[in-house]
């Protein structure tokens, strides 16, 4: 409970959270893409290749970033992995301190770089669910658990009722359904007429959400208290997205 309480925010602070791991990810993908191979630095052969976070945000802590995490606390770790494999958050603790990494197993088998752009781009939701772990981690300190649910080489044994209720994963999961919506706003705000019936109240809004919006498995699997919860910080989004001018144009004109 303590930890459940840790992570869920008010809507302004969600908001937030979703913005810093938007525009990192949306920095290291500019990166590579302006830079190409030049943008990473060869390691071992276990962790092929790195980015820090100092390679593109500057060496400067931006204004957005959270007080206690700098650039160059964060690593992007790029190697080899089994089809479908997904990024995944760790810590690693150096003799400078803790950093703060997220592994893509985004390298082709023969280990070249040439799709690892791509990649990020198929795969950005995946990365912003892992930026938000390492945001969670920072504020909290209580990635362990997270970690420990993870087998060797970032999957998970289950992905059932313990899964989604861990703390930093529920988090995650909103917070990635809530970003897509955002984009999905950015991108066709026109739709929004079209779905309009869906957005007019919170009860159809919530419906169109756990319908379309959540991951498969997320809403079924959550804990009665954890669902009121998600429901509760649903509502608030709502509220705020009721007073945006998307909203006044295309859903209640």
């Amino acid at each position: 409970m303590a930890k459940f309480l840790k992570l869920v925010e008010d809507a302004v602070s969600d908001k937030k959270q979703r913005n810093v791991a938007r525009k990192v990810v949306k920095s290291l993908q500019d990166y590579i893409e302006k830079n190409g191979e030049d943008a990473f630095r060869e390691l071992s052969p276990n962790r092929k290749y790195i980015v820090v976070g100092s390679d593109f945000m500057g060496k400067r802590k931006p204004d957005f970033f959270p007080p206690t995490l700098h650039p160059s606390d964060i690593r992007f770790y790029f190697k080899k992995g089994k089809r479908g494999a997904n990024p995944y958050y760790d810590r690693d603790e150096l003799v400078g301190g803790t950093k703060h990494s997220i592994t893509l197993p985004f390298l082709d088998s023969d280990g070249n770089l040439d799709r690892v752009l791509d990649k990020i781009k198929v795969k950005q939701d995946v990365l912003m669910h892992e930026f938000t772990h390492l945001l969670d981690d920072v504020r909290t300190g209580l990635a362990n658990d997270l970690i420990d649910l993870r087998q060797a080489g970032g999957e998970y044994a289950d992905a059932g009722e313990g899964y989604y209720n861990e703390p930093f994963e529920l988090n995650a999961y909103f917070q990635g359904a809530i970003g897509d919506f955002e984009d999905f706003m950015e991108r066709s705000p026109e739709t929004l007429a079209a779905l309009s019936d869906q957005m007019k109240d919170f009860r159809s809004f919530k419906e169109f959400m756990f319908d379309q919006q959540f991951d498969d498995g997320f809403i079924e699997n959550l804990t009665g208290e954890n669902k009121e919860r998600v429901i509760k910080r649903l509502y608030q989004f709502y509220e705020d997205f009721r007073k945006t001018d998307l909203f006044q144009k295309h859903v209640s004109p």
